[in-house]
């Protein structure tokens, strides 16, 4: 029997390190990088939903209760790719999905399976946290930060 430094030894003596090839991002997929991959933006460049449901202003959730719930105007609706056709209003909430720019004026966004929805109005049971399910500017990736 040899020893584990030995048996690494032999092993390493017979194999050498693979070449290197640039090839384009969809011809890339199952390969491993050879180098850090650097973004030059911040990205996301906005700020955006990170669960579909819709975009609020924390504060007129603050007294909510299933008894209660804070009553909101559907003023609009956000799909993902789209960016808000105004700003978010008091006493209003905008339909967003999983991606879309936070409109101005909000800064949270309640989950779609959390909230009721009674014709035009929607009805939210419970307080919402500030930046609840935001994904802040730049957040995934920084500029500089490697990818791997």
């Amino acid at each position: 029997m040899i020893s584990v430094e030995e048996a690494l030894d032999r092993i390493l003596d017979r194999i050498s390190p693979l070449g290197t090839e640039r090839l384009d991002l969809l011809s890339a997929l199952g390969r491993v990088l050879a180098e850090p991959v650097v973004a030059h933006l911040n990205i996301p460049m906005w700020a955006n939903s990170s669960m579909d449901g819709y975009a609020v202003r924390s504060q007129e959730t603050e007294t909510a209760t299933p008894e209660r719930p804070a009553r909101l105007a559907i003023a609009g609706r956000i799909p993902a790719g789209s960016a808000a056709q105004r700003p978010l209003g008091p006493g209003e909430a905008i339909r967003i999905f999983t991606g879309a720019p936070l409109p101005s004026g909000a800064d949270s966004v309640v989950p779609q399976e959390d909230v009721g929805v009674e014709g035009s109005e929607l009805a939210v049971p419970h307080p919402v946290s500030p930046g609840a399910f935001v994904r802040p500017v730049g957040e995934d990736l920084r500029v500089g930060e490697t990818v791997l």
